[in-house]
């Protein structure tokens, strides 16, 4: 694990955060079958894709539009280390600890920018929360040759945290109901939320 072999001090230049009350009961909360990175963004995009994966219901394997993301993740930036783990279910494609720690994350489109955001801001609030308080994410979207600067500020902490508690109440509870909307087409979930209407 990331935590375990780098020193933050050095890296950041900081002597690091003391997690608050709060903020040390919402890290209590975490487990990967609920929290994971990729399902923080699916909870973005629809609460009921998340549920589905998150109950081991999963469509993606094999679908074409995830393999075009896989193979992009896979063959962008070969020079550097992929897979690096942050925590339990959190890993980012890549990482440069040169100027401070600068999370890398690599997508295929910016069609679901905000979830990709809101995925990177999670780690990050993690980092932060574990004391490396001065780490910064990026989104690199190579076919577009973009890439967006993602920081974490107070108003996207406590975001993040009322989401993490949202995250657990809806799995715990009933599947939501398939609701359609533009992202439907190219889900590979779609077919199974909306069998009854073919």
């Amino acid at each position: 694990m990331i935590l375990e072999f780098l020193d933050f001090k050095v890296m950041s230049g900081e002597q690091g955060a003391k997690s608050t009350p709060g903020t040390s009961y919402i890290l209590s909360l975490l487990h990967p079958a609920i929290h994971s990175g990729v399902r923080f963004s699916y909870f973005v995009i629809c609460r009921r894709k998340y549920w589905l994966f998150s109950h081991n219901i999963n469509f993606e394997e094999g679908y074409e539009s995830v393999e075009i993301g896989k193979h992009i993740h896979e063959s962008s930036y070969p020079n550097r280390k992929h897979e690096i783990e942050l925590g339990p279910g959190m890993k980012v494609d890549f990482m440069l600890t040169r100027n401070g720690v600068v999370l890398h994350e690599v997508k295929k489109t910016p069609r679901m920018e905000h979830a990709h955001q809101m995925q990177m801001l999670y780690y990050l609030w993690y980092l932060h929360a574990r004391g490396v308080i001065s780490a910064k994410g990026v989104i690199d979207y190579p076919d577009q040759r973009r890439r967006v600067e993602v920081v974490l500020g107070e108003k996207e902490k406590k975001e993040i945290e009322e989401m993490i508690t949202e995250m657990e109440l809806v799995y715990k509870g009933a599947c939501p109901p398939p609701k359609r909307s533009g992202i439907c087409k190219k889900c590979a979930y779609e077919e199974y939320c909306f069998c009854a209407e073919r």
